[in-house]
């Protein structure tokens, strides 16, 4: 099934002379990409656009690793990554903000760990990771959904606020 890319998630590894290597993430936006490319086609088409200034940095939702984003292994720095994406992809407050505004769990905190097992802690750690909107949306459709009516669930019951 051919389906159309309009943006995509990607880290790279960046070497800087006081601080040592530190993963940046960036968003790229598409208008129009096929997931019929290859990976090797999306990561070449990616850095290239990246080097000619097209991608919008994405900042370090700092939530468990005071470090920095990381991929490649189960651990804060990944789940921080994980936690990044899907805050700045959900629209959802910072991890300072949440901390700071009360009890509502974002809803990317509460699927980072999933996130991360299943897009970023088994990646090539020497190859930038891409992650595709395709997929973060089919992510969202299947671990998303069953939260949500959860949440009416018990907002019928009178179990819980409205997010």
């Amino acid at each position: 099934m051919r389906r159309t890319i309009r943006s995509i998630y990607i880290a790279l590894r960046e070497l800087h002379e006081d601080e040592g290597e530190q993963v940046k993430l960036f968003s790229l936006d598409f208008d129009y990409l096929s997931d019929e490319f290859s990976e090797e086609e999306i990561r070449k088409t990616c850095i290239k656009r990246l080097a000619n200034g097209l991608g919008r940095e994405i900042p370090h939702q700092v939530y468990h690793s005071p470090s920095g984003m990381e991929y490649g292994y189960a651990g804060s720095g990944p789940t921080d990554l994980a936690f990044s994406i899907l805050a700045d992809r959900l629209e959802e407050p910072t991890a300072a903000q949440m901390m700071r505004d009360g009890p509502a769990e974002p809803y990317s905190h509460r699927l980072a760990i999933e996130f991360r097992i299943r897009f970023i802690q088994g990646a090539d750690k020497d190859l930038p990771l891409i992650i595709l909107d395709t997929d973060i949306a089919d992510f969202l459709i299947k671990h998303l959904e069953p939260i949500k009516k959860l949440e009416k669930i018990q907002r019928q019951a009178g179990g819980s606020k409205e997010r």
